[in-house]
């Protein structure tokens, strides 16, 4: 079971961007993002408490992710890194490589008002299905996080500022 929360309305032109400063570090745009929180999502999914540690205790070395759009391979665009949990939030630092923006230099504008979706499976026994809703996750390998319009996870964004 992988699971990635597509959105519908994750490729469509924002309505109103929120302007925030995107910094360029070494030829990549770097911003600081969150890319989950516990709790309940739009669908009725939740992640619970601890549902990261496993997967970060294997990666405490290099504890980075594919950063993608939409959930599509084909679009890699860079990679997350520092993953860590502060507060209840999973956050990390965005890298986008200079050449995605070279090909599409709207991008850059489009990123600022972006929300991330994670793409993950759950561990062997790390869900359960709640009754009337979605699932509880209690221990998830993490696969990816994209850059979406609109997330389930509502905590879930770009938060360079």
């Amino acid at each position: 079971m992988i699971v990635h929360k597509r959105s519908p309305y994750a490729l469509q032109s924002a309505s109103s961007l929120i302007h925030k400063r995107l910094n360029v570090q070494d030829g990549q745009i770097v911003f600081d993002a969150i890319l989950s929180s516990y709790g309940p999502d739009l669908d009725g999914d939740i992640i619970e408490p601890g549902a990261f540690d496993r997967w970060l205790g294997q990666h405490a070395a290099n504890p980075s992710l594919p950063m993608l759009v939409d959930h599509e391979f084909d679009f890699y665009i860079g990679s997350w890194r520092d993953l860590h949990v502060d507060k209840s939030l999973l956050r990390s630092v965005g890298h986008i490589t200079n050449s995605v923006l070279n090909i599409d230099p709207e991008f850059r504008r489009e990123v600022r008002s972006m929300d991330v979706s994670l793409g993950f499976t759950p561990y062997p026994g790390g869900v359960a299905p709640i009754p009337g809703a979605g699932h509880l996750f209690t221990s998830i390998e993490l696969i990816e996080a994209s850059l979406v319009k609109r997330g389930a996870n509502t905590a879930a964004r770009v938060v360079a500022d």
